[in-house]
């Protein structure tokens, strides 16, 4: 009975971050979104990742994988806006 609440758990969570992703990707900024949030939040999930890895939880691996991404895609577009030319900032 653990183990599909742990994928139910695992997939919400997961795309708990994926509104935020596509805003961004079609805004290419996050206005209103601290620095300092979104750094701890991507060194969250990233040693999170590490963590579960070596649990062998895989649940866990998926939830911290999946938002790894979503949350580095995030802080991508907060740390590097597109400019208002369309061109990628630097």
């Amino acid at each position: 009975m653990a183990e599909p609440i742990g994928w139910i758990s695992a997939t919400t969570l997961a795309l708990c971050a994926l509104p935020q992703t596509a805003r961004s990707m079609v805004d290419g900024q996050c206005p209103g979104l601290s620095h300092a949030f979104v750094l701890l939040w991507l060194v969250g999930e990233l040693t999170g990742l590490i963590y579960a890895i070596s649990l062998r939880a895989w649940p866990m691996v998926a939830n911290y994988g999946a938002n790894s991404v979503l949350v580095a895609i995030i802080a991508r577009y907060l740390f590097f806006p597109r400019r208002t030319d369309g061109t990628p900032g630097v």
